[in-house]
């Protein structure tokens, strides 16, 4: 299936089946897995119940495509593709232009960056709030300037694909049809769905007229995407690549202290992007976040895996979103246990699963038990709702990926004598940091130090610039209160943001409020509250003993 005209790269074959895929769920009316109609009523097979009442469909499912197969892109492609009634996504077309490349040149669009409270106003965000994003973090908004129309295309890799060039062109066919290939391919993933139709031609792109009819007829319009802070600019750069240069696709970034609260301003955007984090301490201090009062068209959570944790409050905030299709992208949706299982179909709101108990009963149980009949059960279930493609991979005995012989280069580099001088200071200092530590028996207190005074000499050996902001110090001594907190702020945001999935050593699973020590380590905010509650006065670190107190505890500021 081939993208809409908005989409300005061209998708390889596995990319068009796995489109073809999401749009059948999306636009799929037939019944749930393991739910059949009988004369009157609905009959579940796994739990022996009727109901009078229709089922909910499930439009949507999981994309479990290995790393670097381009998930990314397939979203954008179904975002743009697939709105309503079958119909792409009605967006501004810009004036058409005719674009060219020179022999030997590259150039890139700068397009502004801004948090923007609403449509009348654009505000820039402060350099606490996205520093880290100022040359990645591109967002297009109607009340941004339009891109300089005069500027070249441009030209670069993909990290999401790794392929060796991303094209930005002019589409000359306007239909957007699937080929018999697609549809075959959609029929067998999914056996129980009605094969997609061959489209008619697509009309001319919506102008802006029809674009604000689509907005006041009522009908949701927004897609919501949520993924961890790490990956946050990946996405954004992702839109930036892959949309075509001549369309106009409003992307409103969800994060930092001038964040929108209106429902109303989110609700107006084509793609709202946010972060776990914010979801969740947004839902954990109103309730009834923002996020939570719009409807959505479609909901992503991007690395899906991060809400394995019923308990953890990014989960309870992501179940609780209201939104028509639902989405879950992750190359692992089994982490540890078949358990984990049980939050990825719960947001999906496949009935009877939503119930805990029912999922415990006729899924978790039996397959942990070994019971005859339950690894089929499984196996039924995410056969029809997960889409699971690797490298490796063959449709009709092809490799769905063409991919290069790897081959390894090592190149050794000599530093200048200014560079070795920097290096062999840097080392030396570590050195004697990490000696003081063991003398004094406080390695486990200041293990963040100690990895980053090897990130520090790995940097070094790529350019002395990347190490020039850093502070020479590596213990919290001789530091005042407040560079004492910005310290232990600056560690516990590095441990947030890594994009791994930390877990308190206190409870064993995914942090929930989470707060840091002095000794640089990080727990839940209950948990490590009752440990000082329940070993006071003389209350201790779970993991490198030292002294602990409540009042020591430092937060993660709301607006991160």
């Amino acid at each position: 299936m081939e993208g809409a005209e908005a989409v300005g790269t061209v998708l390889l074959p596995h990319q068009k089946q796995a489109l073809a895929w999401m749009v059948s769920r999306e636009n799929s009316n037939d019944l749930p897995p393991f739910w059949e109609e009988r004369s009157d009523f609905y009959y579940n097979i796994l739990t022996n119940f009727a109901e009078k009442k229709r089922p909910k469909n499930v439009h949507g499912g999981i994309l479990a495509d290995d790393m670097g197969l381009g998930k990314t892109l397939t979203v954008i492609a179904l975002i743009l593709t697939n709105f309503q009634d079958s119909k792409p996504l009605p967006v501004e077309k810009i004036t058409s232009v005719k674009f060219h490349q020179e022999s030997g040149t590259n150039s890139m669009n700068n397009v502004g960056l801004g948090l923007c409270k609403d449509s009348s106003n654009a505000m820039e965000p402060g350099v606490s709030d996205l520093k880290k994003f100022e040359n990645t973090l591109l967002k297009y908004s109607s009340w941004l300037p339009k891109r300089d129309k005069a500027k070249k295309p441009r030209y670069s890799q993909s990290s999401d694909l790794g392929e060796s060039e991303v094209w930005l062109f002019q589409q000359t066919e306007t239909a957007s049809c699937v080929t018999q290939e697609d549809t075959e391919f959609a029929s067998v993933v999914l056996p129980s769905s009605t094969c997609l139709k061959r489209q008619a031609k697509r009309k001319g792109t919506a102008s802006t007229q029809s674009v604000q009819k689509k907005y006041s007829d009522g009908s949701p319009r927004a897609t919501l995407v949520v993924c961890p802070l790490s990956v946050l600019s990946n996405w954004i750069d992702q839109f930036e690549q892959h949309i075509h240069p001549d369309f106009h696709v409003n992307i409103y970034v969800y994060y930092g202290s001038d964040r929108s609260k209106d429902p109303s301003v989110l609700s107006e955007q084509d793609v709202v992007l946010t972060t776990y984090n914010i979801l969740a301490t947004d839902y954990g201090i109103r309730g009834d976040s923002p996020l939570h009062k719009v409807k959505w068209l479609r909901i992503v959570l991007d690395e899906g895996h991060a809400i394995r944790n019923p308990n953890a409050q990014q989960t309870k905030a992501a179940l609780n979103l209201e939104g028509h299709r639902r989405w879950v992208l992750t190359g692992t949706p089994i982490q540890n246990s078949v358990k984990d299982l049980w939050s990825l179909i719960s947001f999906l709101k496949l009935k009877p699963f939503t119930e805990r108990e029912w999922w415990h009963r006729t899924i978790q149980r039996p397959v942990t038990m070994g019971t005859p009949g339950g690894l089929g059960c499984l196996q039924s279930l995410i056969r029809t709702i997960t889409l699971r493609r690797t490298k490796a991979s063959k449709v009709r005995g092809k490799p769905i990926l063409e991919l290069p012989e790897r081959k390894v280069l090592i190149q050794h580099v000599t530093l200048t004598e200014e560079e070795r001088q920097i290096y062999q200071s840097v080392k030396k200092e570590g050195k004697a940091a990490i000696s003081r530590f063991f003398s004094e028996g406080t390695v486990l207190a200041h293990y963040a130090d100690i990895l980053g005074v090897l990130l520090r000499l790995r940097q070094l050996c790529c350019h002395p610039h990347l190490c020039i902001n850093t502070s020479s110090s590596f213990s919290a001594d001789n530091k005042t209160p407040a560079e004492l907190h910005d310290m232990l702020v600056s560690k516990m945001k590095l441990v947030l943001s890594s994009g791994s999935d930390e877990e308190c050593a206190v409870c064993l699973e995914s942090l929930t409020l989470p707060v840091i020590t002095r000794c640089a380590h990080v727990f839940c905010k209950p948990c490590i509250f009752e440990v000082i509650r329940s070993e006071r006065p003389n209350a201790k670190c779970p993991l490198c003993r030292n002294e602990l107190k409540a009042e020591h505890l430092v937060e993660c500021p709301l607006e991160e």
